[in-house]
């Protein structure tokens, strides 16, 4: 049987989500072209049993991985932000812990 790449419902809302947000970001505007640089930084909620250990802008070293933050983020933005995510030329992204609202930042600029 061969493999059928599987994609969790909460994954699949995330991207949703994200492609939405995107398309309410460029409002009309042309896809970036060419050589792109994308910066994602990714906030996690601390959760209430881990309150008195770790402190609003500690790393966050755990699940999801952030190749996998990223990758979703990319696939929600792909023929919104730009034609295909190969014009991505240069990478930053980050994982942090936050007391505030949980939320994905990305900045997008043309090298």
């Amino acid at each position: 049987m061969a493999n059928v790449p599987f994609t969790p419902a909460e994954q699949r809302d995330y991207e949703r989500f994200a492609s939405l947000c995107a398309q309410q970001a460029m409002n009309g505007r042309e896809r970036f072209v060419g050589a792109t640089r994308i910066e994602c930084t990714f906030l996690f909620g601390i959760p209430k049993s881990r309150i008195r250990k770790l402190q609003d802008g500690d790393w966050h070293c755990q699940r999801p991985d952030t190749d996998n933050c990223v990758k979703s983020i990319w696939d929600a933005m792909n023929k919104i932000c730009f034609g295909d995510d190969c014009v991505i030329a240069q990478m930053i992204a980050s994982k942090y812990w936050t007391t505030g609202c949980p939320r994905t930042e990305v900045k997008i600029s043309v090298l």
